[in-house]
């Protein structure tokens, strides 16, 4: 979310000060352009999701394929697909839940970051528009993963139905069991 929140700035920033968005207003219509490049970042987004799935499967193949000995071990060995299983029984809805938040959450961020851009003049004045969406995500990100364990259960919950936090938070508190689905549709809804 951060490399597409960066790259759709930049490419607008650049269209901007080369004059190319008229060469290109002129041939494509504004809505198709915009979604073009809405569609292109989302796109970029969900292929690195992917990508990571795929390196994360042939991880695990290649550790059944050779295998570790119970010498290195300990004696016992760990499956950890059986530990997240036996964790988070549910764990299809979960992925399921999460992809959706991943798409409306990168959908959000991008729709505010081009309109941080098409507001900047230069690079330096969009990078200050983006430093405060940057540190919401970060901050999202810090609660997401410490919130939990520090007690905050009740404020993930109600932070998970604030559009600008919960593609980070809504997940979280889906997983954990804060929230049920139908709580965490409202929130992708919201």
């Amino acid at each position: 979310v951060v490399l597409a929140t960066q790259f759709i700035g930049v490419d607008i920033i650049e269209e901007k000060s080369t004059k190319a968005i008229e060469t290109i207003i002129s041939s494509v219509p504004a809505k198709t352009h915009f979604f073009s490049k809405i569609i292109s970042s989302i796109l970029f987004v969900i292929i690195q999701g992917a990508l990571i799935l795929v390196y994360g499967t042939l991880g695990v193949f290649i550790s059944k394929l050779f295998g570790s000995s119970d010498a290195l071990t300990g004696g016992s060995t760990v499956n950890l697909l059986q530990f997240v299983a036996d964790l988070i029984p549910n764990w299809p809805v979960v992925i399921v839940v999460t992809l959706l938040f991943m798409i409306f959450g990168t959908l959000l961020f991008l729709v505010i970051a081009a309109l941080f851009a098409s507001m900047a003049v230069t690079q330096e004045d969009y990078q200050q528009f983006q430093t405060p969406l940057m540190l919401i995500l970060l901050g999202s990100f810090y609660v997401a993963m410490f919130g939990s364990m520090a007690g905050g259960g009740t404020f993930i919950k109600i932070m998970s139905y604030i559009p600008i936090v919960s593609p980070m938070l809504g997940p979280v508190a889906f997983a954990s069991g804060m929230i049920s689905l139908v709580e965490a549709l409202i929130s992708l809804l919201i």
